[in-house]
């Protein structure tokens, strides 16, 4: 009963039983355990009175059903609850009570309806009985609406598996157990080349080239023998082919049917082998850098994640010993520089790339200074991801400084003493030392100029020149003398001449610059004059952080430094030698000749952007604007060039990046939303859309509260007041759709703060629990089936511990072995192993335990509980790493009269061998017999009848010359027949073969061929072979290449043969083929003998006879090529 009806009581129709008013029943059961009974089955049961069809008494189960109360039920009628329509109308429900009542119980499926007119299916049991002389009908009722809902989605599953399978781009069938074409899709009609109505009903294998034809029945065979999964490779007219055999059982657990699927890999095959090499390519460069790489994820220290493998050349260990124990880099750092890796932690978004030195003990105990350079990468979100980073060893630059640091002490002594003009400043002209000499010179004391720019002593014009110079140095190139005013306090302008002298650190950067100067003022007033025409321009160019250029018929007149440095150039190498176009990519020279034609024609200057040759053969993207100017009375072009490849670089980077970030975003799983700091929708993914039924335009500028009830706009505002204090725990909430339903979901908050710490909002992902758990009650129904799967299948399936002791066996044990389950649980399965066998099955299984997730096969003796032997053919798999396994799975399956068939086969292969070579052996016999006897009695005859007949010619007189010349007429054609017989006698049985040896015999066998065909041949190859072969394996040979010329000669209709000859000393391999018009060989092979005939029957069984191998190809547009190798020193052949 349900809880109302304990507090409610409701008054029952009383259910009359048979013995209920007898003192005595038969079972002795008292009426109220009737009652009890009868309320607390599963399924409804109601009595029906089988005369006025209305209802006596029902179950509790029957009330919740329909709806009415229990005391309602008693004299309702039967037809209140039917639908009123056909087919589920009183009528017919009449007719199966008719049946019920005439021919015995009734089961069928109802669509009814219960009090308030809702419809739902029954599966009604419908039995009549005789209670107290009065007839009944009892009907046991249960709720299938369920079932019928589940067979509804499963006829909507199979109609949309159809789509899907016509929709698949490779190969799928659908096959019976003699290969005929149940289904396919187009793919499968579209490789075989005909319509796909032609080809369901097909045999697969006809479909199939004859290289592939067997291997391929073969798998498929395997299949419905094993009941297992078959995936297999193989190559197919230059396509590698990748396939997938399923089983399809019946109810009784048999293979009946097999699913094909067919995936053409050799694309991906060949991709893969570039990647492999692009792969190992990368690997090698890096393994070579002097940098190694790693990264490392934020936890309450920096947790190494990914170490390059040419660490080992910075600290003598390798990166599986690093990354193997998690303190390893932090013990290893010398102690006073352990603080230093804390800082990482301190980093915060927006710094930018982070560079520390360190010591770190090398394997060999000394310390090594490493220079981390090392940059901090944020999630979408703005928040800390993980740290990126390089090591370098930089010890010897730290020797070095320490040597230039006592350097410079004798340095600057030395300087201090000099009466020229010396002084040291950074690469941004910042001032670091003076010496007397040059505060003597400005006026002032060194403290006024230490730690100020340079710049402001020098004129306007020439800043930008010593900004220039200082650029322009190379390690290479790291000395430049320089002339240029400077302006002293006092008001004088003087000028200097200065020698710069660049210092570098190892990545070639500018560390330090000196200067030593002397005054050249007088000399350079008396220039000043003649260069100042030329310094206005170049003060314009040479300093130009762009690149300046001028044209004239197609060559540079001039370019400065930053044009000719964008190039790989020298100035020098440009000017009057290199065409403009010649830094030009081809792409892009059209443009080029179009812009300086309209230059020309005096159309304004306009920016256009090009794709630049490098020096080296790499690209650079330059922003051109030229213009028209007159230069020694002609018309020539001067422009300016900007570098933009790193713009352009980072725009296409940005680009990918923003676009494969959206990707992933927009096509995620999971709903995703952002909210800012008031609870307003900023952004909501397709799935969240998905999920609310709202599109993204409805929700964005929405407030997140509105999309929920009052209880869970409770729940969500504590969850966001926790965002405000960084809290990221997640929490479940329900949502309101727009069309009013709710569904429950997972929320995986992160809050969102800017870089003062202020919240700005958070974002949330959302999953929806309900997919969840319908896969969780799916994993238990699968898990149900599987293990039903398990309990019934024919194969023995068990489970056993590192040391081999049975740990679960499927049923299938005690069919097979006639032990109980229980007996050999905890038992070791090698007691059951025969003796002989025991310790190589046990290295076989210490073998499986070294490699894990692979399956291992093997052939076994196990022994039955009668003491008899069975071969067991078992395979196991080691899953001791799985956790939901932990142990070695293994199948086993009974081969025993698979053995014996296999033996038999053997045996009656070998029985057909010895008879084949016994028939040709009688056959040669009875050869040489009626060859002796064509060349002894007929031979004979005809010569003497030649002679008889020359002595009848001899004595006609001289007027019968017409018999005459009948006589010598006929003694022609007595000679063509005894040549004929004498060809025919060597053809039975070659006397050269027993003379002279294979090789002349098979040479005087292909120079009677020779008048038809154009012979190639090998036959010296030959040679001293007779020594390799037996006589029988002479004759065999001899007549593989008769047969073969003889089929050449009735079916070729060829004009060319080649025979070629590759010995060994152990084998022999002969090739024939001639050039004619070859023959279907699939179609010919797969007719009987007496339509082919017995030349190739033949051929194949005299070389395999000589234990050989025969391979034939033949196509009616490319002849017929036969191939057979046989092995030598075949002396004991009999």
């Amino acid at each position: 009963m349900n809880q109302r009806s304990k507090k409610n009581p409701e008054p029952k129709s009383e259910l009359i039983f048979p013995y209920q008013n007898q003192t005595s029943c038969p079972c002795a059961f008292p009426r109220e355990l009737y009652s009890l009974l009868f309320d607390v089955i599963n399924d409804a049961v109601v009595v029906i009175d089988a005369e006025n069809l209305t209802f006596v008494a029902a179950n509790e189960k029957f009330s919740e059903m329909t709806g009415f109360a229990n005391h309602e039920i008693s004299n309702l009628s039967l037809g209140l609850l039917f639908t009123g329509k056909p087919p589920y109308s009183l009528a017919e429900a009449q007719e199966y009570i008719a049946k019920a009542l005439q021919e015995g119980p009734q089961l069928f499926e109802w669509l009814a309806q219960d009090r308030h007119g809702r419809q739902h299916w029954v599966e009604l049991n419908l039995t009549s009985a005789t209670i107290s002389r009065k007839r009944y009908l009892i009907a046991t009722v249960r709720d299938i609406s369920a079932r019928k809902a589940l067979e509804q989605t499963a006829r909507q599953s199979e109609n949309a598996h159809k789509a899907l399978f016509q929709a698949l781009q490779d190969v799928a069938l659908l096959l019976d157990s003699q290969g005929t074409i149940i289904a396919a899709n187009d793919a499968a009609a579209q490789r075989a080349g005909r319509p796909l109505a032609e080809i369901v009903g097909l045999n697969v294998y006809a479909l199939l080239p004859e290289k592939v034809r067997e291997t391929r029945r073969a798998k498929v065979a395997e299949v419905f023998q094993t009941g297992r999964i078959n995936r297999f490779e193989d190559e197919s007219r230059g396509r590698i082919f990748y396939h997938t055999v399923y089983p399809i059982f019946n109810d009784e657990g048999k293979v009946v049917r097999v699913g094909i699927y067919v995936l053409d890999i050799t694309d991906d095959r060949q991709t893969r082998k570039e990647l492999e090499k692009t792969q190992a390519r990368l690997e090698h460069l890096l393994y070579h850098s002097p940098a190694a790489l790693y990264s490392c994820i934020l936890q309450d220290r920096c947790v190494l994640t990914y170490l390059s493998r040419n660490i080992v050349n910075l600290i003598g260990y390798t990166t599986e010993e690093v990354l193997s124990e998690p303190d390893f880099w932090e013990q290893h750092v010398h102690p006073e520089d352990r603080p230093l890796l804390l800082l990482k932690n301190s980093f915060q978004q927006g710094v930018g790339p982070q560079v520390i030195e360190y010591r770190f003990r090398h394997r060999d105990g000394t310390f090594r200074w490493l220079h981390d350079n090392f940059n901090l990468v944020l999630n979408r979100q703005d928040q800390p991801l993980e740290y990126i980073g390089s090591l370098i060893d930089v010890t010897t630059t730290r020797q070095i400084q320490e040597e230039l640091e006592l350097s410079e002490k004798r340095y600057r002594a030395i300087v201090e003493s000099q009466s020229e003009i010396i002084c040291r400043f950074r690469p941004d002209t910042t001032l670091t030392y003076v010496n007397e000499a040059f505060c003597r010179f400005v006026g002032k004391d060194s403290k006024d100029f230490v730690g100020r720019s340079l710049p402001p002593f020098l004129t306007a014009e020439d800043q930008p020149r010593v900004k220039d110079l200082i650029s322009s140095l190379t390690p290479t190139d790291s000395v430049r003398e320089i002339e240029y005013p400077i302006n002293l306090p006092d008001g004088q302008t003087y000028w200097l001449s200065w020698i710069s002298h660049a210092f570098f650190d190892d990545q070639g950067r500018i560390i330090e610059l000196q200067g030593v100067g002397r005054d050249i003022t007088k000399r350079k007033e008396a220039e000043e004059a003649l260069r100042q025409s030329e310094r206005r321009f170049r003060m314009y160019t040479e300093g130009s952080l762009v690149g300046v250029y001028l044209i004239q018929d197609n060559r540079f007149i001039y370019v400065n430094p930053v044009f000719a440095r964008t190039f790989g150039y020298t100035p020098v190498e440009l000017l009057n030698v290199i065409s403009p176009l010649d830094l030009v990519h081809e792409d892009d020279r059209d443009l080029i000749r179009q812009q300086i034609a309209n230059r020309l024609k005096g159309q304004p200057p306009e920016a256009y952007v090009i794709k630049g040759l490098h020096k080296n053969g790499s690209l650079v993207y330059c922003e051109l604007l030229g213009q028209l100017v007159e230069h020694q009375g002609r018309p020539a072009i001067l422009g300016s060039l900007v570098n933009v490849t790193r713009r352009q670089q980072a725009e296409a980077t940005l680009r990918e990046s923003e676009k494969h970030h959206r990707f992933l975003v927009e096509t995620m799983n999971d709903g995703l939303g952002v909210l800012d700091e008031r609870g307003g929708i900023t952004y909501a993914n397709p799935k969240i859309c998905e999920l609310l039924r709202y599109s993204a335009e409805e929700l964005v500028g929405r407030n997140v509260l509105e999309l929920l009830d009052q209880t869970n706009q409770d729940i969500l505002r504590a969850e966001l007041a926790k965002r405000r204090a960084g809290d990221k725990s997640p929490y479940e909430i329900e949502w309101q759709r727009k069309d009013g339903s709710a569904f429950s979901s997972i929320v995986s908050p992160q809050p969102i703060f800017d870089s003062q710490g202020e919240f700005k909002g958070s974002v949330g992902i959302v999953t929806d629990i309900s997919a969840r758990r319908e896969a969780e009650i799916a994993a238990l129904r699968r898990e149900e089936y599987f293990r039903l799967l398990t309990e019934n299948i024919s194969d023995v399936i068990g489970l056993l511990t590192s040391e081999g002791v049975c740990r679960y066996l499927n049923p299938s044990v005690t069919r097979l072995l006639d032990y109980p389950v229980a007996e050999l649980i905890g038992k070791n399965a090698f007691e059951l192993v025969h003796p002989e066998e025991r310790q190589p099955l046990k290295n076989f299984f210490s073998q499986m335990l070294r490699q894990t997730g692979q399956t291992f096969t093997t052939e076994v003796q196990l022994r039955r509980r009668d003491g008899s032997w069975r071969v067991w053919e078992v395979k196991g798999k080691n899953l001791l790493h799985e956790p939901a396994v932990g142990g070695v799975v293994i199948n086993a399956q009974d081969i025993t009269e698979r053995k014996h068939l296999e033996a038999a086969l053997r045996q009656s292969d070998s029985r057909l061998r010895m008879l084949a070579s016994q028939i040709f052996r009688a056959q040669e016999t009875e050869r040489r017999r009626l060859s002796l006897e064509l060349h002894d009695e007929l031979g004979q005859s005809l010569t003497a009848l030649k002679l008889q007949l020359k002595s009848v010619a001899d004595k006609l007189r001289k007027d019968q010359a017409r018999l005459k010349r009948e006589c010598t007429s006929m003694a022609a054609y007595i000679n063509e027949v005894v040549e004929n017989v004498r060809r025919l006698a060597h053809d039975l049985s070659p006397s050269l073969l027993e003379n002279v040896g294979l090789a002349a015999a098979l040479r005087h066998l292909l120079d009677g061929y020779r008048r038809f065909y154009q012979i190639t041949e090998n036959l010296q190859e030959l040679d001293g072979i007779d020594v390799s072969l037996s006589s029988q394996a002479q004759i065999h040979l001899y007549r593989i290449f008769q047969e073969l010329f003889t089929n050449i000669e009735k079916h070729a209709q060829a004009t060319a043969v080649t025979v070629h000859i590759d010995r060994t000393p152990d084998r022999l391999t002969v090739s024939v083929a001639d050039n004619g018009q070859g023959f279907e060989l699939g179609s010919t092979l797969n007719r009987s003998s007496l339509d082919v005939g017995l030349g190739l029957s033949s051929i194949n069984e005299r070389v395999h006879i000589l234990g050989g191998a025969l391979d034939i190809s033949s196509g009616l547009e490319f002849g017929t090529h036969v191939v057979f190798t046989v092995p030598l020193q075949q002396k004991t052949l009999s």
